[in-house]
């Protein structure tokens, strides 16, 4: 027998299990609930839904009427909200209102701490990039900017992000198994923002342009995003992957 949760979703009754002698059922949602890392607020669960609609974006607002700070909360597997949201494997436009919404609370926030790549290391491993993937990045990219602006003008010493990361989301968009135009809308705004990633090697010593020449596919897009790449940095395809002459 089946029947539908809360969430939408058609629940086998045959999933369900009694604790103790009370015979209280536990159904699988509840338990994916107990199975999660340890830490995390209502927001992190809102951020990391499966497929948000209008209704999500306005418990986002609620959430963050009362608890602001929660976007700077990490749970015990150091993922904040805005992690879980980027982690998503199809973004949808109610995705990018929360995703804003988020981004200019955890902005306000965090003027202080470096700037955080990780959300953007996460879109960029989807393998289903869509519009929504492009405007979600674009509203990272301008926040890290606006980040970026505030600190040099009050004359902070700010250590590079990519010297944190092993490798830059410019990196995980060029090894992807299949480029796409999102893909290539993605590198342009990266390459906008961030000339200077078509020149750094991660910690392997390998450039952007090596992962793309090495993906498993190469389509039209991949062409596109070759000449993105070459523009930016022409001396790419002189540098040897591996070695410290890519460092």
């Amino acid at each position: 027998d089946f029947e539908k949760t809360p969430s939408g979703h058609m629940r086998d009754m045959s999933e369900t299990a009694s604790i103790g002698t009370g015979g209280v059922a536990v159904d699988m949602d509840h338990r994916r609930l107990q199975d999660g890392p340890a830490g995390r607020l209502p927001l992190h669960f809102l951020c990391g839904a499966e497929d948000h609609t209008e209704s999500s974006v306005e418990i986002c607002k609620q959430l963050l009427q009362r608890y602001a700070k929660g976007v700077t909360v990490s749970g015990e597997d150091g993922m904040l909200p805005l992690h879980l949201l980027c982690t998503a494997r199809a973004l949808t436009k109610h995705s990018v209102e929360v995703c804003a919404l988020v981004v200019e609370k955890y902005e306000h926030l965090t003027t202080d701490e470096e700037l955080d790549l990780r959300p953007l290391l996460l879109v960029c491993q989807s393998q289903s990039l869509s519009a929504h993937s492009v405007h979600t990045c674009k509203i990272l990219l301008e926040s890290q900017g606006r980040q970026q602006a505030r600190r040099r003008m009050a004359r902070r010493a700010s250590m590079s992000s990519a010297q944190k990361l092993k490798w830059l989301p410019l990196h995980d968009l060029c090894r992807s198994d299949m480029h796409t135009e999102h893909s290539a809308e993605i590198c342009k705004q990266f390459l906008n923002e961030r000339q200077d990633w078509a020149s750094t090697p991660d910690d392997d010593g390998f450039l952007p342009l090596h992962a793309l020449c090495a993906a498993p596919k190469h389509t039209k897009w991949s062409l596109e995003i070759a000449s993105q790449l070459l523009v930016t940095y022409p001396h790419a395809v002189e540098h040897e992957g591996g070695s410290d002459k890519c460092r």
